[in-house]
């Protein structure tokens, strides 16, 4: 199937919906303006160069892991995640750039953009995992997107190629993004946009679903975060122990 047609009006709510959720002011009116270049709010700025980014490299085989077997060490690992440093940066650098904005808290500079958390963290519910274990995190969830690309990656444009119990495995691993980032936190700030927009591209790169309204999902992704938290963190926290790096 091709990739879905991705309408401008959708980005739009869905850039304004997933900052109102989290009461960060960036209205549609922002929105537009930066999209249409009249004016710069720094929020929507970020989050339209992360997705014009992102939508750069749904076409491509090698997205979002070329080859899952060369993961098996923490360099390649390291080149394996620069699309998602690469997102953060895009996403967050014009909120530091703007003079008259602040990033919210935690002392992020320029500098840590892009860069695995160094510090302890904590989510609502639990301890995040500790920031020595997150190369190993983000390699291990790399190796999973990677082992599900490669068993689908050259039936994407035939919807008879994929069965259905692979397409659920896709849809779970999708739709759990959002609650991996944002209980993980690899990064100092803003884990929880990161996840939401990474989950949107993946499924607009596998033609899945796409959800671009956020409000109407957001009680019930507060529900089940405290269900990842309780029964899924500790194993991906164990795997990452266990892994030789």
């Amino acid at each position: 199937m091709p990739i879905k047609t991705i309408l401008q009006q959708d980005v739009f709510q869905f850039i304004l919906q997933t900052h109102l959720v989290e009461k960060i002011p960036c209205t549609i009116s922002d929105i537009m303006g930066t999209a249409q270049k009249t004016k710069k709010h720094p929020h929507a700025l970020g989050h339209l160069l992360a997705f014009t980014y992102l939508t750069s490299l749904i076409d491509k085989q090698d997205f979002p892991v070329r080859d899952a077997t060369q993961l098996n060490n923490k360099f390649r690992s390291e080149q394996a995640a620069f699309w998602i440093k690469e997102t953060h940066i895009k996403m967050l650098a014009p909120i530091l750039d703007d003079p008259t904005n602040e990033i919210d808290g935690n002392g992020v500079t320029r500098g840590r953009l892009g860069v695995y958390r160094t510090t302890p963290a904590d989510n609502t519910l639990c301890q995040a995992p500790p920031p020595q274990l997150i190369p190993a995190i983000m390699r291990n969830w790399l190796l999973e997107l990677g082992t599900i690309h490669n068993k689908i990656k050259t039936n994407l444009d035939n919807p008879y190629g994929i069965s259905k119990e692979t397409y659920n495995e896709m849809k779970t691993t999708t739709d759990d993004i959002p609650l991996f980032f944002t209980t993980v936190q690899p990064f100092l700030q803003a884990n929880n946009r990161l996840g939401r927009l990474i989950s949107q591209a993946l499924k607009l790169a596998w033609r899945l679903k796409t959800e671009w309204n956020v409000t109407n999902q957001y009680d019930k992704f507060k529900e089940n975060l405290g269900e990842y938290q309780a029964n899924k963190l500790p194993t991906i926290t164990q795997n990452a122990r266990n892994l030789k790096f």
